[in-house]
């Protein structure tokens, strides 16, 4: 019989929660889930079960944090088989966590998990733009000082706005509606490419409505 495969995944762990809705909801909108599950995720986490389920040894490099949900998960993937040497326990942070919303079709929101330290606006703000590099959606808040600067740090860039807005509008236009791909200022855009920017213009006026309303 040959060994089996050694197998090395660097990725993510978390706890992913997931809301079960009849349609997404609008500036300002509540929309109650009809029903919710949770259970441990995340990429890495995700590639390396799968791995081992397929008869490989499996090493994982990721961190939780060190609560419950990080524990429970590192308990999970070892009952996988999964090997844990490689998962570091963070101090005083929160394990991530990906927010589910299950509709007509699969989106995923990844959160940032939250920083304790209310009082130290520049730890925050660090934290927000190390969260913004590694790809996270947003960040979980715990304070209401926390929500300015969170904005601030996870909102699109006017240009990128602009540019969204472009691009669903050349969509819009009644010659362009079943056409999957499009030249929008002398560059090729596709579906993907509309996906994107209705996300992004949906985040972008969803803050503009918080703001307003907020004064």
């Amino acid at each position: 019989m040959e060994p089996a495969s050694r197998v090395l995944v660097v990725g993510s762990v978390n706890l992913d929660t997931v809301l079960h809705c009849d349609h997404l909801p609008g500036p300002g909108e509540t929309v109650l889930a009809e029903a919710m599950s949770s259970g441990f995720g995340g990429k890495g986490a995700n590639q390396a079960v799968a791995a081992a389920r397929l008869g490989a040894r499996v090493t994982l490099v990721a961190a939780v944090g060190d609560d419950d949900a990080g524990a429970a998960a590192l308990a999970d993937l070892t009952t996988e088989g999964v090997d844990t040497g490689g998962v570091v326990v963070v101090p005083g942070e929160p394990t991530g966590r990906a927010l589910w919303r299950t509709i007509s079709e699969k989106d995923l929101v990844v959160l940032d998990g939250v920083f304790n330290a209310i009082d130290d606006a520049d730890g925050f703000a660090r934290q927000c733009a190390q969260g913004v590099e590694f790809g996270f959606d947003g960040k979980t808040l715990i304070h209401p000082s926390q929500v300015g600067p969170a904005n601030a740090a996870f909102s699109p860039e006017a240009d990128e706005v602009a540019w969204a807005r472009k691009v669903a509008d050349a969509f819009a236009e009644p010659e362009n509606s079943v056409k999957g791909v499009l030249r929008v200022e002398g560059r090729m855009v596709e579906r993907l490419h509309l996906a994107e920017a209705h996300r992004l213009i949906a985040v972008a006026d969803a803050i503009a409505a918080h703001e307003a309303r907020d004064g």
